[in-house]
Order: structure tokens, then sequence, then C-alpha cells
């Protein structure tokens, strides 16, 4: 059965949507009003106009316009999807949920599910054990710690050792009662034929954690000195083989080292993004833990997704050769949407952060890491390179960078602008002018129909946003006003969720109640935001307010009737219908002298 609402709104009465918030975004108290205000996770923003107001359970953006209660903001937050948050925050609180029956389907998908987290955790216990207590396993320990990490981190790392035989890990599985196509599901084996092998051999392994710290899928790197010495091992193996997607693992949803990273990048206010796992591990080793490194896949959307919420600092610490430059320059635009600053370290002749630190130590990669340089600047100098000074190469240059340069807020974009005209002896008037021609300005849609704003995001009007603000904050005051007008739906609005929601604020439903019944977007945004807002107007004023607001969309309501009405009688023959001409002449006289009522009572 579906979770019941008042279990819902039983966790949601039990979460401090303060502490809850304060998780992901700084807070700060606003005044006396209650509320709480700090930099919103789901944009770009140097001013904060992210606000909670704890009474209210909600939280909203009055610069992006997102917004909603606990469950919301985990499922931004966290890509989780309502059931999924429910758990979770359900969880928080302890409160058990009853569960439904589920389909077929449903419990197929959640027992794979549980059955791969259980399998991935009894590999990855597996793995350690062999690198910690076997001799099979003493090569690669001797390996790491030649590359300096000391038990202590290998143990924290939970590293290990896949031995160098077809089916180490699938016996051990099997003897712990998992089928060989659980071991598969769990992306651990593979097939020729109908034999099913491991497929990390030979290799040292690192275990790879979801956010929550459960093991999702391996990365191992090969031992050479096993290289060619079994059939299990080949003489030219790729030096790192990675878990391909399951159902548990997708590595555009996954930073390594997140989980171990959460602490130090919140208390840092900045993430360190290498290209490998033993960067991650020797930056971590080193005092630098907010280091994060993406599992074999370039930087994605996804990724910057994760970063988002967490901090607007990030530091790229790509290898220096080519592929590393390449995937530098090609993340700068996923960065910039994201509204992350994003930096470039050069480590020189190191190749990673791990040989820098090997050969000069924490105290010196701290230095570089406060002479890092903007992202951009590593693009801008690649185009000049690759174009060269003359003025054609110098047009292409410009060319090249507009789509990048269009991406940046206004205050960022005179910077960029400004840095583009000196590197390339240009005027800066040169440059706007490549950055107007070709711009877009697109608006997402919704249904026509609201209030005349075809083809546009729904976003309410004044005396109706003001109303849903009166019934949310003064209920008992303006309730006794609008009944009393008993205002027809279409006067309130003509768009069909805005009345419903009208309709729900009316009966006393609290409004996350309402943004839960009434899922479309638009209305859902205008009433997060009526909630947020406190103090505009007194309860003393607050039935006049709602007068007049009514006033308001009624005479508005007549006006349209009006126009309506004009148009009908223009089209109208009088010569071959009269009676239906003299019909219409009748009604626009009755909206006529209904408007004029209308001023009557709005100054009453």
């Amino acid at each position: 059965m579906p979770i019941a609402p008042a279990v819902i709104e039983s966790i949601r009465e039990r979460i401090d949507m303060v502490e809850l918030v304060g998780q992901t975004v700084s807070l700060k108290r606003k005044g006396q009003t209650g509320s709480y205000m700090g930099l919103c996770p789901f944009h770009k923003e140097k001013t904060p106009s992210f606000s909670v107001t704890p009474h209210k359970k909600i939280f909203h953006c009055f610069g992006c316009g997102e917004g909603g209660d606990c469950f919301r903001f985990i499922m931004k937050t966290r890509g989780l999807n309502f059931p999924a948050a429910v758990q979770e925050l359900a969880g928080m609180v302890g409160i058990e949920i009853e569960q439904r029956e589920l389909t077929q389907e449903e419990g197929r998908q959640r027992r794979e599910r549980a059955d791969a987290y259980e399998i991935c955790s009894e590999a990855a216990h597996y793995y350690h054990s062999m690198l910690l207590t076997t001799a099979e396993g003493k090569p690669a320990l001797d390996y790491l710690k030649g590359r300096g990490f000391t038990e202590e981190t290998i143990k924290a790392f939970r590293l290990g050792f896949a031995p160098a035989r077809w089916n180490g890990v699938l016996q051990h599985l099997q003897k712990k009662g998992y089928s060989v196509s659980h071991a598969d599901k769990a992306g651990l084996i593979r097939f020729k034929g109908d034999h099913a092998y491991d497929l990390f051999r030979g290799r040292v392994m690192v275990p790879i954690l979801d956010g929550s710290g459960k093991v999702v899928a391996f990365g191992g790197r090969v031992l050479e000195s096993l290289v060619g010495t079994s059939d299990a091992v080949p003489k030219d193996p790729p030096k790192y083989v990675n878990s391909s997607e399951t159902e548990i693992y997708k590595k555009s949803k996954v930073l390594y080292g997140l989980s171990q990273a959460l602490s130090a990048v919140r208390n840092n206010d900045r993430m360190l993004i290498v290209e490998g796992y033993f960067d991650v591990i020797a930056l971590h080793q080193a005092g630098f833990a907010e280091a994060v490194a993406t599992c074999g896949t370039a930087l994605t959307d996804g990724h910057c997704r994760l970063i988002r919420p967490l901090t607007r600092k990030v530091v790229a610490l790509f290898d220096s050769d080519e592929a590393g430059l390449r995937a530098s320059e090609k993340s700068l635009p996923m960065f910039i949407e994201a509204g992350i600053g994003a930096r470039r370290l050069n480590l020189g002749e190191a190749k990673d952060p791990d040989e820098f630190i090997m050969k000069n130590g924490s105290s010196a990669f701290e230095d570089v890491l406060l002479n890092s340089e903007p992202l951009f600047e590593l693009a801008l100098r690649r185009k000049q390179e690759k174009n060269g000074a003359s003025p054609e190469g110098k047009q292409k240059t410009v060319e090249e960078l507009m789509p990048i340069v269009r991406l940046y807020d206004s205050a960022a974009r005179h910077a960029v602008v400004t840095r583009m005209a000196s590197a390339l002896g240009l005027s800066e008037s040169v440059i706007q002018d490549g950055i107007g021609r070709g711009r877009r300005s697109v608006e997402p849609t919704v249904p026509s129909g609201a209030n005349g704003a075809v083809g546009k995001i729904w976003r309410g009007n004044k005396a109706l946003n003001h109303l849903f603000w009166l019934l949310i904050h003064h209920h008992e005051m303006v309730v006794p006003e609008i009944l009393e007008q008993s205002p027809e739906p279409e006067v309130i609005s003509d768009y069909g969720p805005a009345k419903h929601a009208f309709a729900l604020l009316l009966k006393g439903r609290a409004v996350t109640e309402v943004t839960d019944l009434v899922q479309e977007p638009g209305v859902r945004a205008v009433l997060v935001a009526a909630a947020s807002r406190v103090g505009q107007i007194t309860s003393d004023k607050a039935a006049f307010a709602a007068r007049q607001n009514l006033c308001t969309l009624e005479k508005e309501y007549v006006d349209r009737e009006l126009v309506s009405i004009d148009n009908k009688i223009r089209a109208c023959n009088i010569s071959d219908d009269e009676s239906s001409y003299l019909s219409l002449v009748k009604i626009r006289a009755a909206l006529q002298k209904r408007k004029d009522e209308i001023r009557t009572r709005f100054v009453r």
C-alpha cells in the first residue's frame, strides 16, 4: 500500500528544517523574522537569497524560485525519488514505514539492489583480508607501502588485493551462499561461453563507495610483479580495470572518496578533483581530505550536481599531459553552468598530485594550491596557441571562446572580457559585439491558459499571489471576507492548478499539504515563495487587503469578458441576426454595471 499521508505529515512535523538544510547550506538567522538565509545550493549566487522558514517547514530561493518541504530538499540535493526520500527522513526521526505490497517487478529490482550491496560489501571484505592476512597479498601490500601509504590509510580506504586466480572472489561468494547470477549483477565476474571467471585478477583493489558510504563498485590496478606469472594475469593487461555500471553503480553519479571528503569539503569550502584513486588517497593522507576523483570517466553534469550543494570552489588537478589538459578545458562549461568557480593547478614536472607530494611534501602542495589559476586562463591560452596571433587567429579565438563566455553571469563576464581583451590585444567592444551575436533566451513552457501567459511558466499575478500570501499567513482573518464575496473560480484564475490550490488553502489545508496535492511547478513555486515571506501585512489589515485583491481579480476578469464581448459585437451582422446583437449588447451592459460596482466595493 502507498505510504499514508498521516505518516508523511508526521515525518514532516518531526524534521528540523534548519538542522536538515544546515547539513548542506550554511544558514544564518535573519533578524527577528524567525527565518534563516544562506546561499542557494541550486543556482549560482553571491548574495544569499535562499530562505528556510522553520515554523512553515519549507525552504525557498527568491533567486531561482526553487522551494518546497523537507522531502523536496532531500530529493533535489541527493537525487532521490519521493519514496526513497521518505525512507531517508523517516530513518532520521525514528519512524518506521509500513511497506506497501510491491509489484513483482518492483520486488525483483529491490532484491537485486539489496543483493548487489551485500555482495559488493562481502567482496570488499574478501579483497581487504587477502591484502592484510595472506602471503598471496604481501606483494600488493609491499607495493602500497612503497607508494608511501600507511597501514592506517590502507585500512581507512579498505584497500585490497585480488589474487592472480581465475575464480578467487567467485568461489568465496559461492561459499557465502551467493550465486553466479548474483556475482554477475554486481559486476564482479565475466563470462567466456558458459564459464564464469573473476573480472579482477592480480590487482590492487580500490572499493568505490556511494555518498552514503556503501560499497558499490571497484577499481583494480594491475600488480606488475604478477604479470605473466599465471594464465590468469596475461602478459599485457590494462593498467586499470573498473567495474561496469550496475543497478547500484552509475559512474556519472559517483565521485570516488566523496563520503570520506564531505566534512573536509564543508570545513575548507573547496573541493580538489583529481583523476586517479591513488591521488585521492595520497591527498587524504597528506591532509587534503577534500579530494575526490571521477571513476574512470570524464567529469559530467551529474558530478557537478553532486558538488554544487557542498561548495562553489573547485580546483581541478588533472594530469598535465594532453589528455589531462583537454579534460580540464572540457569541464569548464559544466562548472560555469553549475555556478562553480573552477581553478586549475599546474604541478610542473610532476605527472600527478601523488608524485608531487612524494617528492615535495604537503607544505609545498599547499603553496602551489594557493597559486592555482582560473580554469578559463587555460582555455584562453590553448586557443591562442592553436590559432596564433594573426588577426584571423585572434578572431577565431574570440569566436571559439564565445559559447563559454556567454555562460558567465554579468559580473564574471565583464572580468573575462577584460582579460581576453588584454591577452589578445583587442578592444573590449570587439569582444562584447561577439557576445551579443547569437545569444538565445529560452524560457521553459507549461500548458496555455494560465491567465493569458501562453507558452510561459505560470507565475500568477500580483493580486492572486497576495491572496495566496494572506490565506497562508492570516487565514482566520481573510476567510470570512472571501466567503462573503464568494468569487467564481474563473475570477480567481483561469488556470486549473491555481484554482485548486486556492480552494485547498481556503479550506485551511497547510501549504506543505497543498504543494503535495498540486504538482504543477509554477503554482508550487508561487505558494512556497508566499509562505517564505513574512511580515508583509499585519493581521489588522489582512481582511481589507483580501477585499482589495479580490476586487482587482474580479475587475481583471470583467475586463477580459468585455474585450471578448466587444469582439463578438464587432463580428455580429445586425441585419442578419439582430436578436444576437441585442443579446450581446445586453450582456455588455451588465458587465459594465458590474465593473462600476467593483469600484464601489474597492474603496469601501
